[in-house]
């Protein structure tokens, strides 16, 4: 599934399904109550309630930004509602890298862009509970960080039960950060910046945008960008290009 956007020359908030056809075909679905125009937002799976999750975006010059947390049904008449929850909301963002921790029943998110009137944005991990009520909170992170950026990859990785980031823009739209980082799950996360990983992007700007994903089948986190970029695999095994 694929909500919003920006093209060619304004803000989308048309969902689309790519059905599983030969060759496969992209298709227009009705979902009503959708959130305002967006794009740079995050989407994440709760298949525990068979929904999808949206948080932020850049949204259109003029409308209020927007921290809310948007949840699509997957199951016809598609619908988007938006959550009620509790506890401070986090700045409103795009760009911002976002998994959904299956084990805790909850989503994260990290740093990004502000939106126009939004606040400024932090290199802060926030957190939204999804066993009831929903709450949100912040954090408390232990020891150092990654640098402040927007553009970057996320994903949870459930065997390892770590977070997973991965390059991105730092300095807003400044420089290419070509590094790999994992957050631990304990009470007081802490970030380890994976040297290994890193190394394999030393010297590239090929890491501004990634995609993340994790491959439940072969048990490993996969990195990919549109544009004829080699994919690559982070964990599970020996990180490589292909």
């Amino acid at each position: 599934l694929s909500f919003g956007g920006f093209w060619p020359s304004s803000y989308s908030n048309d969902l689309f399904a790519l059905d599983g056809s030969a060759p496969s075909r992209w298709k227009l679905l009705r979902a009503a109550n959708p959130p305002s125009p967006r794009a740079a937002h995050s989407m994440v799976l709760d298949a525990r309630r068979h929904r999808l999750l949206l948080f932020g975006g850049s949204v259109m010059l003029g409308a209020a930004p927007d921290s809310a947390v948007y949840a699509l049904s997957l199951e016809p008449p598609y619908e988007w509602t938006c959550l009620e929850t509790e506890g401070p909301r986090p700045p409103a963002t795009y760009f911002h890298a976002a998994g959904y921790d299956a084990g805790r029943d909850r989503m994260l998110i990290h740093s990004g862009f502000a939106q126009l009137g939004g606040g400024p944005p932090a290199d802060d991990v926030w957190e939204l509970s999804l066993t009831r009520p929903p709450t949100r909170r912040q954090l408390p992170i232990a020891g150092r960080r990654p640098s402040l950026r927007g553009g970057h990859g996320g994903v949870y990785d459930p065997i390892a039960d770590q977070f997973v980031i991965l390059g991105g823009w730092v300095a807003d739209f400044g420089d290419v950060a070509n590094d790999c980082w994992t957050l631990s799950a304990d009470s007081i996360p802490t970030w380890t910046k994976r040297a290994d990983i890193g190394a394999f992007f030393r010297g590239s700007t090929d890491f501004a945008f990634p995609t993340l994903t994790y491959d439940t089948a072969r048990h490993r986190v996969v990195a990919f960008r549109t544009g004829g970029y080699p994919t690559w695999t982070l964990f599970g095994r020996a990180s490589s290009g292909g």
